[in-house]
């Protein structure tokens, strides 16, 4: 089956996750494990380095995982070029 095929429902609830970086990914049986992370200041005592903490994983089929890698590289890519165009009109 086609993910295009089955109805796609938003729901506006749904948490949003945000995460400075990916620390890390791990595929097993055909599964890509995607580990989040963010930076977080120390506010104990006189308040060190961040610190990296684990804010999630995401775990998804590799295939699946492939395509949103390049939907990812495909809008990183329009934004770039935009980001260009509007330079080179500026100058």
């Amino acid at each position: 089956m086609n993910m295009g095929d089955v109805p796609y429902i938003d729901n506006p609830h749904a948490p949003d996750v945000f995460a400075d970086a990916a620390s890390g990914i791990f595929v097993w049986d055909g599964t890509a494990r995607l580990t989040l992370e963010v930076l977080r200041p120390d506010h104990e005592g006189d308040g060190g380095p961040p610190r990296r903490v684990v804010v999630g994983r995401l775990i998804m089929p590799l295939a699946r995982a492939e395509e949103m890698a390049r939907l990812i590289l495909m809008h990183a890519e329009r934004m770039r070029a935009t980001e260009e165009s509007q330079t080179a009109v500026k100058n």
